[in-house]
């Protein structure tokens, strides 16, 4: 029986998929990513490029951010310390952490469509949501984070205003995207 060429394209793609995050997201790289304090080279050059290939960008945040996740999970014992001392709980406390840095970083390169047609805007919050659903499906939030208190605070503003300005007949696509959730 020959295979259908839609399929063979499908796991070509998840193999370039695969091949790609076990190369952006291995061990040594998300080791120096845990140990640095620089900002990181990948949403770095995302940011650099997101003004050409914002389309394809919005696309993709929310797979890298799900094989980051998957990525730290997967090396957690070897990046975060499991040692006698380590006290119950705390390396899951390390991986939410660094999960919400990098979902802060992302969620930074996620802006509302400019221009008067807001061309993006509904992209954008799809995106959002994306990222979110992660969030709520991998348990990723902590309220004993600050930082991921301050950014989903910073959401639930967004959120409001955009709902406001959707009430006033402003703009429609924050209503369209949760009515499709």
């Amino acid at each position: 029986m020959k295979a259908q060429p839609h399929s063979e394209g499908h796991n070509a793609g998840s193999a370039f998929l695969a091949a790609g995050t076990d190369t952006v997201f291995n061990l040594d790289v998300l080791r120096h990513t845990h140990e640095s304090k620089a900002d990181n080279l990948l949403v770095s050059h995302l940011r650099a490029i997101l003004d050409e290939n914002k389309p394809l960008i919005y696309e993709f945040i929310p797979i890298l951010f799900v094989q980051y996740v998957k990525a730290l999970n997967r090396y957690r014992g070897a990046i975060f310390s499991q040692g006698s001392h380590t006290p119950p709980g705390a390396v899951l406390e390390h991986i939410r952490q660094s999960t919400m840095n990098f979902f802060t970083l992302l969620l930074a390169l996620v802006v509302d469509g400019s221009g008067s047609d807001g061309q993006y805007e509904k992209s954008a919050w799809q995106t959002r949501l994306a990222l979110l659903r992660t969030v709520d499906q991998e348990n990723l939030f902590s309220q004993m984070q600050a930082g991921s208190q301050v950014t989903m605070d910073k959401i639930l503003e967004l959120v409001l205003s955009d709902l406001t300005d959707g009430w006033k007949g402003k703009r429609a696509s924050l209503l369209f995207t949760i009515q499709s959730y």
